[in-house]
């Protein structure tokens, strides 16, 4: 948002039925209903298993080439519930591992403690945690140069989707080291092209994009993965439901296929590699 223009987000966490929302756009739209201040960008998606144990499932959210990270530590926890069912707590907490500055110790930057229900979707803005244009290109567009992104206040969000009582992982889901190979037997592929701005800019990074593929070839859905140039999400995801496969990939298995389709802006499109998903 304008730098110093407009009120910072509060820390309010909402509550929406994971159902209204199972796409980018509606996502895109619920979010914006909720801050209706500032640009909103999908950065980053993920599916994790979170335990009821002491040990946390760690997420890598961005490292910078120093070696420095903002991780989030989720860990689940039985509750109260309504004093005659016990519920469930979703805790996440953010830290930032800066060795420049605190060693090898991890520091806090916000927890949460989230009381969560199956079929439910809770998101929030990290008011107190306002990055900088330098530290905003530094650790979430690859090192860019800070100056595009001067004049504006950086804040993170995180968005958790929660299910209890089904596995929500795709019975054909394909990695990134299997949608490699999955992109190359494309039969249509259809390239993002570069707005003239971004050009302009001289702005490099990259778009991977979750494909559902039915069938007959086709892409029926599109969500971003990870995207370290938010500025053209849309156009990553326009693109990517226009590529086709070959019909034989579900000659013994009818059942889609979950996998991905990434896409690189750079003068130098080798530079650019998308980080692996941790």
């Amino acid at each position: 948002m304008p730098n110093g223009k407009t009120e910072p987000p509060t820390d309010q966490t909402f509550k929406v039925r994971t159902g209204t929302i199972v796409d980018h756009d509606k996502w895109i739209s619920t979010l914006k209903k909720s801050y209706p201040v500032g640009d909103i960008a999908i950065l980053r998606t993920e599916l994790r298993r979170v335990f009821r144990t002491s040990k946390p499932t760690t997420v890598s959210l961005a490292r910078s080439q120093d070696g420095s990270s903002f991780e989030l530590s989720l860990n689940g926890a039985q509750s109260y519930g309504d004093g005659t069912t016990p519920g469930t707590s979703l805790i996440p907490e953010l830290n930032a591992n800066l060795p420049k500055k605190s060693g090898n110790k991890p520091t806090a930057v916000s927890i949460q403690s989230l009381e969560v229900d199956s079929g439910y979707s809770y998101y929030y803005v990290i008011s107190n945690f306002k990055l900088p244009p330098a530290d905003y290109a530094k650790y979430f567009r690859l090192g860019e140069n800070p100056q595009p992104f001067e004049g504006y206040d950086y804040y993170i969000g995180l968005a958790f989707s929660v299910e209890l009582e089904k596995d929500p992982q795709p019975k054909r889901y394909l990695d990134e080291r299997a949608s490699a190979s999955l992109e190359e037997k494309a039969t249509r592929r259809v390239q993002l092209e570069t707005p003239q701005g971004i050009k302009d800019l001289k702005l490099n990074g990259f778009i991977r994009v979750k494909v559902e593929i039915n069938a007959e070839g086709k892409v029926v859905r599109t969500d971003i993965q990870s995207s370290s140039i938010p500025e053209v999400n849309d156009l990553a995801l326009a693109a990517a439901r226009q590529w086709e496969f070959p019909q034989s990939l579900f000659s013994e298995d009818k059942t889609p296929i979950t996998g991905f389709v990434t896409f690189r802006i750079s003068d130098k499109p080798e530079a650019v590699k998308p980080p692996s998903q941790q």
